[in-house]
Parts: C-alpha cells; structure tokens; sequence
C-alpha cells in the first residue's frame, strides 16, 4: 500500500520473473527434455511443421486475447478520468465480469482439449459427449454464479466502495 501503483507494478515484475526461473529450473531438469544439455537442444532446433500448427492454432485465440485486454485496459483508461466512486463502481463492474467470464474460458479451453484427444482417437461420439457435458457445465457455473451475484449485488458493491447501500 505504501509504494501505490508503483509496488503493485514491481510486484507483478517480480512475481513473472520469479516464475519463468522457476520454470526455467523445472525444464533444465526434465529428462523429457533431455537434462541441461538437451534443453538448448529443444529450443534451438525448430521443428517447422509443429512451428505452423502452434502458430495456426495460437494466432486467433492470442489475438482475441490481445484485444480483449486492449479493450479492457482502454475503457479502464477512460474511467479513470470519472469520479472515485464511479470509477469504484466500474472496477466491481470489470472485476464481477471477469469473475464470470474467466471460468468459461477455463471451461472453453478444457473442452478444446478433450474434443482434440477424442477426435485424435477417432472417437467423434466421444468428441461430441465431452463437447456437451462442458457446455452443460459452463452453463451451470453461469447460473449459479450469476444467481449469486443478482441476490448479493450490494454487498459486492459495498466491497468496494467501504459504503453501506442497503
């Protein structure tokens, strides 16, 4: 609290370099990697054709990340020349959205996988079960998460404000 902005900017700083040592650490010692030596090995040596499958794939799903963050830090940017309590009311708004959005990506990105192995197995009945059941699941979790975020809307916002609405 005490450095502000600046902490939580040196913190995050901290916080990523401190995992990409750790995993640094953890693939230099893998021996699927080949120990020491063969973890330069795996990362100089390109092998194009999964090169092309991880960029093919990769490229949408990193540049709908991009916007959406984009997106996000700009109207971010925009509220924050409102009023304190406004630009309160638009961080629970931001912080509760993404409380509900970011579950479903996990969701969406669990049923790419398991969609992915069936069908690799050429089991498209399989594909197609796995694909309903984390539709159902994705489903649920929104119900339920909104439901509790429509009966405890003035708590969550007296979260954030320090005031009592009700």
């Amino acid at each position: 609290p005490r450095m502000g902005i600046a902490g939580a900017a040196l913190g995050t700083v901290i916080s990523q370099t401190a995992m990409l040592a750790l995993l640094l650490v953890m693939s230099a010692r893998d021996p699927a990697i080949g120990g020491g030596s063969g973890l330069m090995r795996a990362c100089v040596r390109i092998d194009r054709p999964l090169t092309r499958k991880i960029v093919r794939y990769g490229l949408p799903t990193a540049a709908y990340a991009t916007a959406d963050f984009s997106t996000l830090t700009f109207f971010t940017f925009l509220t924050g020349r409102l009023d304190a309590l406004s630009f309160a009311v638009s961080n629970v708004a931001f912080s509760v959205n993404y409380l509900l959005l970011a579950p479903i990506q996990g969701f969406a990105m669990g049923a790419g996988t398991l969609v992915g192995q069936y069908q690799g197995a050429g089991d498209s009945a399989g594909a197609t079960r796995a694909g309903w059941r984390v539709l159902v699941l994705a489903e649920l979790y929104t119900f339920v998460a909104g439901g509790l975020i429509l009966g405890f809307h003035e708590q969550i916002l007296d979260l954030s404000t320090g005031a009592s609405t009700g």
